[in-house]
């Protein structure tokens, strides 16, 4: 499976930010949420 460069760059930013918006307790709050609704 090859991976782009461009690809692997989103990656890393979207782990960066997953990381700031864990440490916030947002996407905490985004799971409950989303196990209410299922």
């Amino acid at each position: 499976m090859m991976i782009r460069p461009i690809e692997v760059r989103d990656a890393e930013h979207f782990l960066e930010l997953y990381k700031k918006i864990d440490e916030s307790g947002f996407s905490t709050n985004c799971y409950n949420s989303n196990l209410e609704l299922a």
